[in-house]
């Protein structure tokens, strides 16, 4: 039963994530314009003769990626909660956990997309 609920609502925000043009947009973008700023600026970086500037960026926009994807989802659960979306949710026979749990798997599907942005190969 949890499962079922959690994928009811996993899929109720990955259908609000991907109808929204802006998310989908910057969500896509950021990644990159962080790979294509921050990358020049961090080529003369002394990491030794067989290492690479992007063996260094890459991990660290994963990380930060992770970071602040995790503290965005918590702020929204918040936003959510004032303006009185959980409390409409709580009355429908789904379990409490399944409406955190499908919340936190859009954003880790996110992550994950992004992350494969990101670690795609180079040529």
């Amino acid at each position: 039963m949890l499962f079922q609920d959690t994928a009811l609502i996993y899929g109720r925000y990955l259908r609000q994530s991907l109808r929204s043009r802006f998310a989908l947009f910057f969500g896509v973008l950021m990644p990159l314009l962080y790979l294509l700023f921050f990358g020049p600026l961090l080529t003369d970086l002394p990491l030794g003769e067989e290492g690479s500037s992007w063996q260094v960026l890459v991990p660290g926009l994963l990380l930060q990626l992770g970071l602040f994807g995790a503290s965005f989802a918590g702020f929204a659960i918040i936003i959510e909660k004032g303006h009185g979306v959980v409390e409409r949710m709580r009355v429908t026979p789904v379990s409490r956990l399944a409406l955190l749990l499908g919340r936190v798997l859009r954003d880790a599907t996110v992550f994950v997309f992004q992350a494969v942005l990101l670690c795609w190969p180079r040529s």
